[in-house]
Order: C-alpha cells, then structure tokens, then sequence
C-alpha cells in the first residue's frame, strides 16, 4: 500500500528509522554527527564559530517571456504573465515563478513560495516541456533532491544570466536545509543536523535539450560534515512511467547501478543523466513514487562540494530517452536495426517494437522500444548483442519474439505483427436513448500478455479489451478472433452479453441494449474513495476517471487524492457527462503513521499548496481530527481501510478491541470520525470477522458510524470503480441538482445502502436506516425488498442485531425461485420478518451470493448491506448501547 512503503523506503534509506511506530524521543543532532551522519565534533558550527558566507543573488532576468526564441538564443526571466507560463496537464508555475528556456525547451522554477508536494518550501523545478512539439505538453511531477533527511528552503531565486549573451543562462536558488516533514513528522531533526548552506543553480545553454541542476553545499563549520546518504525522489503518474536499464518498465524494488534513468509517457520523455562521476542508485518505487541514491556528499571544512544531474527532454519512447542520454554523455550512437512493421493487410504505423539484450546465460534484460511511423518504419539503436524483437500494437496480438544479432554494422529486418479487427457499436437503454457503458472483451481463446518491463496496458483475468464508453457511437479494435462482449452499466442494469466472430481488416457493427431493472428512487449512487492524475501512485487522468464513473452508473463519486484537493467537475463538463455524474470534492488525508481518512465535501482553496490540503505532520490523530472538524464543520469524516498494516490502518495503530471495546493506544483514539470503510475493494465475506466486526462492536459502544463501501481505484481498469458503492438517499435523482450539503448529512445519518450488485431496501414502522423505532414490546417487524439484476447472485438473506461481539445473527432466509417476485426476477425477496428483542439494539441487514461478478466486476462477490434501524426498547426515545468503549 501507499502509505507504507514510501514511509518504510523514506527512513530506511535515509538511515534515520526503522519502519513501524514512529519514535518519540526527541532526535539528537550530536549522535547523528559522530555515527558518521557527520563529522562536526562537540560543536555543530566549529570552535571558531559558524564560517562566513557569500554568494551572489539573482535578479528578475530578462522580460518578454512569452516571446519564441530562436536558435543559438536562451532567457531566463521572472514569470509576470499567464501566458509566459507553460502547458500540461497539471502544470504548477505561476505568476512570480521563473523561467528559463530555449528554442528546443522550457523549464519553470519555483521562486520563495510554498509549493505543492511532499517539498512545499519552493525553489523547486516544477514543469518541464519541450516547446518545438506541440504534442510534448509537461508532465513532470514533484522531484526532491534530499540532503540527507533534509531539502532546501530558499532564501531567494534570481536570475544570474539571463542568456542574453548568448551564454547558458542560470537562476539561482539559495537556501538552507530544512528537514524533509514527510520525516520531520517521525523523527524531530534540527537543520543543525545538517549544518550547510544550499545552494541550486539552474543552468540552460543554447541549442541544449537538458536543463543542468548543480547542487552546492557550502560547509558552516570548520570541520569535514559527511552526509552518506542521498536521494533524488521523483513522482510520476499522469501518463509517465518510470524507465531503467535493464528492466525496463518494471523498475520495483531497484535496479543495477547506472549513468541514467527515465520517465516515460506518450508524447514526451525525461531522462535524468548524472553529471560527471555521479552515478544513480535507483531504489525502491511504489506507487509512483521512486527513489533513487546519489552518493555521499563530504563537504571539506569551511569549504563546498557540488554534484549534477541533468534533465532532458525528448520524444516519448526509451528509444528517444536512450538518444537523450547519448548526447548527454557525447556517446555515438550504435548500429541500427531498422525495417517495416507489417501485418496481412501492409504496413503498421504505431506499432510497438521492443528489444530484449540476451545475456550469456540466455537471460533477458530489456533494452529499449521504438515506434512504427506512419509508414511503418522503425528504427532502434543497438549495441553489439544478442536481442530477442517482439512487436505490439493497439488492437493486435503480440508477435513471439524474433532473435537478431547485432555486431557492428546496421542490418535491416522487417517485422510483422497480428492483424486486427474494428469493432463499431453504440449501448442504448430499452426506450433506444444512448447511454454511457462499459464493454469488455473477453477472447475464447487466451491473447499473451506482455511482460512488465514493455510498460504496456494489461487487463487481466483473461480479458483483452475493456472500453469505457461515455456515449454515441464508438469504435474500438481487437485481435481477429471469437470474443464474448458484455456491455454493463452498474448495478442496476442488465447486462447484454454477445458472442461474435471479428475477422480481420473488417469492421462489425453492434448494438448492444441495457434495461435499468433495479429500482432506486430517492437514492444516488456513489464512490466515496477515488484516486486520479493529482495522486502520483494513479496514472488515470481525470477525463479518463469521470467517463468510467459515467459507464460504471457512478452518479456522485468523490475525488480523494493524497494531499491534494482536486474537482472532477471540469472534467465533467469537458466530456459533456453532466447528465450523469456530478463530483464531489475530498481529500485523503494519508498519514504515514496512524491511518488514512477521507474528508468530503469540501472546498478547494488555490491560494495555498496542495489547494488547501489539511497538513497532519506533527498531528495526533484526536489532533487531526480536531482540525478537520474546524476546517469543514460539516463535512464527513471517513477511516479508510481500518484493518490495513499498522502504520495505515487506524484501528490497528490504536489497537482497538472489539471484544472488550478497549484499546493498547487509548491517547491516540478520537471518535469524532462519521463513517467507517467497512468494505475497501472487497466484499461482505472478505470482511465479516474484521471491519465488519469492528463497526458492530463500536455500534454496540455507542460510537454510530456510517459503514461505506469504496473501490479505492487508482486504476479503473484494474480496480473497477463503484465496487462496491454507497447508494445515498436523496431528494433528488438527478446529478445536478445534488446539494452536497445534504448528501454529507444522509451520510452521517446513516441513510447509506452498501452494493456490491445488490440493493438492500429495509423499514420498520414507517422508519428506515438511520432512524430510530419505539419497540416497548419488544417486537419488530421489518419489511425488507432484495434485488439485484439477473446477471447477479443473490442467495442468503441474514439480520443482525447488536450485543454480541460480531453481532448476533438471528434470521436468515434462502434466496430463490420461491422467494423472488413472480413478476419481476429482479426482486429477489420482499417481505417481512418479524423479530423480538429484549433490549435497546441495532439491527442491520444483509445479503450476499455465491460466485462472482465477472467479468463485470472481476473475481468480487455480489453482497448488499443495509446501515442500522436502531430499537428503542425502553421507551426513553433513544438508542441507549449496552456496552461502553474504555478510551478518552
């Protein structure tokens, strides 16, 4: 998960911690300096006191910064327009921010303001773009270069040359070291721990695609400071993956020892190449996040070192990266092995062709990748080697692997690739309106999927095509073959499923219908926990995120990313879905010690980092939740997945109980949280004996929380949004009119039904979930309506009622033929049962089915839960728990 194994990589590398609780002693400056985290002696500064310091500042630079420049011409100025700004998809410069650039490329720099980011102190580069492609738009995400536990915070960012001259020009950025408050929130460290002054020059020359960063360290003392272990950090997403020699796109948990590595996306590369003796160490990544070490630095007494990284900019393919890195390091380029990729039909343009270097022991290591142009030719640079060529392409299926040997001279070898097939359709509802909708292929005979380290997309579960559709007509290809296609909508359509042969070169056109059978007046349905472009362990873009909630029947999704509040409203609007989907804004708060929580709705504020995320380094959780009450009064407060290991789990790093209601860290419990993640990505049987159990047992203690049920997809395709989701009661079915306002309160209240497939609707006399009966007799009779789309299973029916630990199942019904409505398959049950209860209690109820939900759902089970009715059985108008909960 997220949170733990950037934590765990964060300390460890940075020699500061092991991972688990973070420690609460205070951390000691001197014992850092004398295990060699540093050689400053008894004093940090020297017995003569701190060393002086100077170094020139810069200025605002050159104006007109909007102006395209030509060849053998570079600026370097103060931004002091929009429009001097650079493009992408979630560009970060703004106005007062630097800029320096040439004819080929662009960078932005951070001036003194706090920036987005795990960094939020400036001084920073935060986008980078070539401007001689329309196409090459920024997509570089946050890049920290660590000192030690620290980064810099600047003092001041100038321009020294603004390239008028004709020379490269430099901004400079000047500062000191700041700890890191990613680490600062475990381990207290003084910048005196660091006792150094930083320094980063910017550096562009003409007719250059690779901005030079030189990072100074000017020593405070009078005494040799070593600082062992450093590391640039970056962050991807968005369309951009990491690259590495030899292992391609499959960079996990490290990688040899190299003069480069790389980010690749679509239209656009970054190769990142270490300037003279420095050599990168790439670590771990985890979900978008991947360190790599630099080396020690030793800063001489009263003296300075300095170390270089360069960033190139250039075309989208390892190919381009692998150029980029050549001209970087003067190296001449190998032979070429060039052809034409074909297939039955002639030439492919696109077409994927990737080289694998076969070692002496006949292992593959994977080298590089290029593209087919529009007439089908590639070209790939090779040193002398064995490689094993395969093809790929968009719709096609994998060729096997064709063996070539370069040795010193350019070869041509033509390549073929499969043949592909158009699939032309439109989903329609019964009445024949258009309707978003998902499509997935499913082939009779299983397509190979390529490795990891080609970096290309993988479905899964046997699938080879999965189409999130927003409406019209659509257009999509696959491999010529026999396929299954089920066109789906949610949970509360039908499916219609068609099996059809695709030859190829040919186009098959299809109409596929889906009739709405669930009834759901007075509810919406919602996806509470998201992850999209503003999250770097999340490569959906939010255009890409909005139009599967549309297919997926997602009507009121929340957006959390980590640290960032973001709107999927404008993305909305962009692919004309309004009719269908209305966002809420959230944030995840994700801490790397106690747990991870969302917040929604809520309100952005772009004149603070992060659009105005709440900060929980330095917070205890009753801390945090403290602020979060006084930041959005109003707002839910929701634990995300409970139970996760302990430093993201919040009931496993308070050590809660719910046997005994009681907790192993009670000064870390707060209760002011609304709704629980019972269900993260998971079903009711997944979660019966762990968070299931856990709401029962704090709804037995009087702590009422909403159970909600989130996909926490980071990827729609391989985390199907709206599995499960949370059907909200509200006064309004249609997705404009949502007044947030009093979604968040249905929330708190309980007014929830969880579905995995199956709709739950359950009232006592005349109340429903989340409201409370009078039941002096003791007796209660519940009317309870199953149903679920034929295409789902629904067979168990089970009530619940509290004062046992994991809640005391005291009905159950079997679920078929005879239960279901004659006239309408979609009602599984509707009926009553009666129960009697000796005590004020909860009842909740649940249904589930054997079996999967594939291939809409793949490998879920169908399950349904209900939020509490709550029985007043003494008569004093309210729920009075039977057990207590021993915390604050």
């Amino acid at each position: 998960m997220y949170a733990v194994r950037v934590y765990c990589a964060l300390i460890v590398v940075l020699g500061l911690a092991a991972c688990g609780d973070p420690p609460t002693s205070q951390f000691n400056v001197d014992s850092y300096l004398r295990d060699g985290n540093g050689d400053a002696g008894d004093g940090a500064v020297g017995d003569a006191g701190e060393v002086p310091f100077e170094i020139e500042r810069g200025t605002a630079g050159a104006s007109g910064l909007s102006s395209t420049l030509s060849k053998g011409q570079v600026r370097a100025g103060k931004v002091v327009a929009a429009g001097e700004l650079l493009s992408g998809i979630k560009v970060e410069g703004k106005v007062g921010d630097f800029k320096i650039y040439n004819d080929r490329v662009a960078f932005i720099i951070a001036s003194e303001r706090g920036t987005n980011g795990y960094s939020p102190f400036g001084g920073e580069l935060l986008d980078a773009q070539r401007v001689d492609d329309s196409q090459a738009r920024s997509l570089i995400g946050e890049t920290l270069l660590t000192i030690g536990a620290a980064v810099l915070e600047p003092t001041s960012v100038g321009v020294i040359n603004d390239g008028s001259d004709g020379k490269p020009a430099l901004v400079r950025v000047v500062g000191t070291p700041r700890t890191l408050p990613l680490i600062e929130g475990f381990i207290p460290i003084s910048s005196a721990a660091t006792p150094v002054h930083i320094v980063i020059d910017y550096s562009l020359a003409p007719d250059s695609d690779a901005l030079e960063s030189t990072l100074r360290l000017f020593n405070k003392t009078r005494k040799e400071v070593k600082i062992p272990l450093n590391v640039l950090g970056m962050l991807a997403g968005d369309g951009l993956d990491f690259f590495a020699d030899g292992v391609g796109f499959d960079v996990g948990d490290g990688a040899a020892e190299q003069s480069y590595v790389g980010l690749v996306g679509a239209d656009i590369s970054y190769a990142i190449v270490g300037v003279g003796k420095t050599q990168l160490k790439p670590l771990i990544s985890e979900s978008g996040v991947w360190l790599v070490e630099t080396g020690a630095f030793i800063v001489p007494a009263a003296g300075e070192t300095s170390r270089g990284v360069r960033l190139s900019i250039g075309k989208g393919t390892p190919e381009a990266l692998r150029a980029q890195v050549r001209s970087m390091l003067t190296i001449s380029s190998p032979p070429a092995l060039s052809g034409t990729v074909s297939d039955g039909a002639g030439a492919v343009a696109g077409a994927h062709v990737h080289a694998e270097l076969i070692d002496s022991t006949d292992r593959r290591r994977y080298y590089s990748k290029a593209i087919s142009d529009s007439s089908g030719h590639y070209d790939l640079k090779l040193p002398d080697g064995k490689y094993d060529i395969t093809v790929s392409g968009d719709g096609r299926k994998m060729s096997d692997p064709v063996t070539v040997t370069v040795a010193g001279a350019a070869q041509t070898k033509d390549l073929s690739v499969g043949e592909t097939a158009t699939v032309q359709f439109e989903v329609k509802d019964d009445g024949g309106v258009s309707l978003p909708a998902k499509l997935t292929f499913v082939p009779k005979t299983a397509l190979p999927e390529p490795p990891r380290s080609f970096g290309e997309l993988r479905y899964g579960g046997g699938v080879a095509r999965i189409v999130f559709h927003p409406g019209g007509s659509g257009t999509t290809t696959v491999p010529p073959g026999e396929y299954t296609i089920t066109a789906s909508r949610g949970f509360e359509y039908e499916v219609d499923t068609q099996t059809v042969t695709v030859n190829a070169g040919q186009t098959n056109n299809l109409t596929f219908t889906l009739r709405r059978s669930v009834s759901t007046p007075g509810y919406m349905s919602g996806d509470f926990h998201l992850h999209a472009q503003w999250s770097p362990d999340s490569n959906d873009l939010n255009t890409m995120k909005v139009t599967a909630l549309a297919a997926e029947g997602v009507e009121i999704p929340v957006n959390t990313d980590h640290e960032y509040i973001s709107n999927y409203n404008p993305a909305i609007a962009q692919m004309g879905l309004q009719k269908w989907v209305r966002g809420i804004v959230g944030e995840e708060l994700t801490t790397f010690a106690y747990g991870h929580f969302n917040v929604y709705p809520i309100v952005a504020d772009d004149s603070k980092p992060n659009n105005g995320a709440i900060p929980w380094i330095g917070r205890t959780p009753p801390e945090l939740f403290s602020d979060v009450r006084k930041a959005f009064p109003d707002a839910v407060l929701q634990i995300n997945h409970p139970r996760s290991v302990a430093i993201s789990g919040y009931f496993s790093y308070v050590g809660l109980d719910p046997t005994n209601g009681t907790f192993t860290k009670p000064d870390a419990w707060s209760g002011l949280f609304n709704a629980i993640e019972v269900f993260n990505d998971s079903g009711w049987s997944n979660n019966k004996d762990g968070t299931v159990r856990d709401w029962f047992a704090l709804l037995d203690r009087g702590k009422i929380a909403t159970a909600i049920g989130n996909s926490d997809s980071h990827s729609a395709i391989s985390t199907e949004v709206g599995y499960p989701r949370n059907f909200v009661a509200l006064s309004t079915d249609e997705p404009a009119n949502v007044n947030t306002t009093e979604m968040a309160t249905s929330v708190k209240e309980g007014r929830v039904v969880v579905s995995g497939g199956i709709f739950i609707d359950v009232s006592a006399n005349g109340k429903k979930h989340g409201d409370t009966i009078t039941a002096q007799d003791g007796k209660v009779s519940l009317a309870i309506k199953v149903q679920a789309p034929a295409w789902v299973n629904a067979d168990t029916l089970e009530v619940y009622v509290g004062g046992k630990v994991g809640g005391d199942m005291i009905a159950t019904r079997t679920l078929d033929s005879s239960t279901a409505d004659p006239n309408n398959a979609t009602v599984r049950f509707d009926s009553t049962i009666d129960i009697t209860v000796s005590k004020d209690t909860w009842i909740v109820v649940v249904a589930y089915g054997a079996g999967k939900l594939d291939p809409v759902v793949r490998g879920q089970q169908p399950f349904g839960v209900v939020n509490p009715i709550y029985v007043d059985v003494d008569g004093n108008g309210k729920y009075d728990p039977p057990l207590t909960l021993t915390a604050p």
